[in-house]
């Protein structure tokens, strides 16, 4: 047997092995919040609601990352076998999975999958709990990829289905991070899905619809219909819009509590809203309307 095949042999069988076995074995670390483990083969990651992610590592195969990811709870339990090639941390009882087509689904703290995998979508938790779910799809007659969203809640039912609205006002989409092991073992880095609150969406947010903005409320009914260029991220009940090129500051009932008079315009953690016009800046104090 050649060496190569040998190594082959060796790794199917540690594999198998993973995944016969029901608990990894090493202890946990309560003042560091770390599980020890003598294992070098096996990596895992910081604990998150009572969850920490395990990597198997290879440095043989060529798909190494194939099904190399899972979790166990503090007592090295594996509670979500290794089956996946990335993962996110726990966050609020769930965490982010992507499969080696780089499908990405949400699972809960057993492993049950709350909302499916797909190679074509991308989730992301919004403040009040519930979930944006992105899709993108290829328009054939103008040869570009556009999108729908989807918003559902952390069981999995529909708020707000595909097809209604193609954008919505949030940050940047989802971030990858880079995770390492402060203890020692600096072999464990793997760039980890990002799950924390990116979707600012409390009670309001803005949504698109067609060519124009509309504002939904946290159990997706639409409250203002679509009639604005854009809206931003709502902030103590106001939200900065465009209308013509200009912007101002609406309340959620859609009143212009500063009209679209601006070249800019940016509201702050207070009461207070900042315009400019001509490299000129000016300041409102804003009603508070929550």
């Amino acid at each position: 047997m050649t060496c190569k095949s040998t190594i082959f042999l060796v790794f199917v069988l540690s594999w198998s092995a993973i995944f016969a076995q029901t608990r990894l074995n090493g202890g946990y670390d309560e003042e560091i919040h770390k599980f020890i483990l003598a294992d070098t083969g096996i990596l895992i990651g910081n604990f998150s609601n009572g969850r920490a992610a395990f990597y198997l590592k290879s440095e043989v195969l060529p798909d190494y990352k194939k099904n190399c990811v899972g979790f166990i709870d503090t007592t090295g339990k594996i509670v979500v076998k290794p089956v996946y090639m990335n993962c996110s941390d726990f966050s609020g009882g769930f965490a982010l999975v992507q499969d080696t087509a780089n499908g990405q689904g949400l699972i809960d703290r057993s492993g049950k999958i709350i909302i499916p995998l797909d190679q074509h979508q991308y989730i992301q938790l919004c403040e009040n709990g519930l979930l944006v779910i992105e899709k993108e799809y290829w328009v054939r007659a103008v040869s570009s990829w556009q999108y729908n969203i989807s918003i559902v809640n952390n069981k999995g039912e529909t708020i707000i289905p595909f097809g209604i609205y193609s954008g919505y006002a949030t940050p940047p989409p989802p971030k990858f991070m880079l995770e390492g092991d402060d203890v020692g073992h600096r072999e464990f880095r793997w760039n980890r899905l990002s799950f924390n609150v990116s979707v600012f969406f409390k009670d309001y947010i803005g949504v698109k619809k067609g060519q124009q903005w509309a504002v939904i409320n946290s159990k997706g009914k639409e409250i203002i219909p679509p009639k604005f260029d854009w809206i931003g991220i709502f902030n103590k009940g106001m939200a900065p819009v465009k209308i013509d090129a200009k912007y101002g500051v609406i309340d959620t009932a859609g009143n212009l509590v500063i009209p679209p008079l601006y070249e800019n315009t940016a509201l702050t953690p207070g009461n207070f809203v900042i315009v400019t016009n001509k490299k000129n800046r000016g300041y409102f104090q804003l009603p508070i309307s929550y």
